[in-house]
């Protein structure tokens, strides 16, 4: 009698055994399985001559609403160059090249010069691995993005949250990229990635003349100004409720031109506005030895909300 009860007693415990143990395998099976997929990733970056990645910016404001802000296409080629093209809605381009070993560059689109910003380093940027990954301290999870196992890495910055997705076989170029500051977001989102060596023209487009030089830095250069037009108020900024000051980094060659702009804090759907502005604007040209020399600095643009009417509790109207 006792015998029986015993089994009795014990019967109920081994289906929870067996599905303890199957769930054990699962997630065995589910780790070899990402090791698999990223042994796979890791050979395919090895393998890989270059890739072609197209990516679309879109900013949302704090009511959801979409606002298409930016087209991307980054070639990278396996000597370790690159170019990044960057298309806004207003035909607006913004140009980036990476000659490995030499330097970064801008376009000067007027007179169609390779102008050197930045000095790099004798390395070349190249595919990652799946450990290097995995052991960075910002690593947060594994998620499929377009198709391919991409690694979560998650950092604050002051007043901003920054959630970047790589993969092994695209090396130290984000991925994926999702932005949140304060109500707002911005993401970047892969739209197609192609693999294969991009051709000599998508690194270097036309047959530029290279600017070895790095044009000195200034710092500020609004004393300079001569003749600044003021930017457009984009009405999906104004929609958004998007205010406040947009910095720009600019190369101001020597009739006082700027030749390239970029924004580097501000709201990111000003801008767009805040660069077409600043090629439409005159600088007094900086001299060295008493001959006009080009010189990098930065521009502020200011975008407050429009005037408001009085309001009808008597209070002050708000003037731009």
């Amino acid at each position: 009698m006792e015998h029986t009860m015993n089994n009795d007693a014990t019967t109920p415990n081994r289906p929870y055994v067996r599905v303890r143990r199957i769930v054990i395998l699962l997630l065995v099976l589910l780790c070899a399985y990402q090791i698999a997929l990223a042994q796979k990733s890791n050979q395919t970056a090895s393998t890989s001559t270059g890739f072609t990645l197209t990516t679309q910016v879109t900013e949302y404001d704090d009511k959801g609403n979409a606002f298409p802000s930016l087209a991307t296409t980054l070639y990278f080629s396996a000597s370790g160059d690159w170019r990044s093209v960057g298309t806004y809605p207003n035909g607006q381009v913004l140009e980036t090249i990476y000659l490995c070993g030499r330097g970064v560059y801008f376009h000067d689109h007027k007179n169609n010069l390779l102008v050197k910003f930045g000095q790099v380093g004798p390395g070349r940027p190249g595919p990652t691995t799946a450990e290097a990954l995995l052991a960075n301290p910002n690593f947060v999870r594994t998620e499929y993005v377009l198709d391919r196992l991409a690694y979560l890495q998650r950092r604050r910055l002051e007043g901003l949250i920054e959630e970047t997705y790589f993969t092994p076989a695209t090396g130290p170029f984000p991925f994926k990229r999702i932005s949140y500051y304060g109500r707002f977001k911005r993401v970047e989102e892969p739209v197609n990635l192609t693999f294969g060596e991009p051709d000599a023209t998508d690194i270097l487009g036309a047959d530029y003349t290279v600017i070895e030089q790095k044009p000195p830095h200034v710092g500020d250069l609004m004393n300079r100004v001569q003749d600044q037009p003021a930017p457009q108020y984009p009405a999906l900024a104004q929609a958004a409720g998007l205010y406040g000051k947009v910095e720009l980094q600019v190369i101001v060659d020597e009739t006082g031109q700027i030749i390239s702009a970029r924004a580097i804090s501000g709201p990111p759907l000003l801008g767009e506005a805040a660069m077409e502005a600043a090629y439409r604007a005159r600088l007094v040209p900086v001299e060295k030895d008493g001959k006009p020399i080009k010189v990098t600095g930065y521009l502020n643009y200011q975008f407050q909300p429009e005037p408001t009417a009085t309001k009808k509790s008597g209070g002050e109207t708000r003037n731009q």
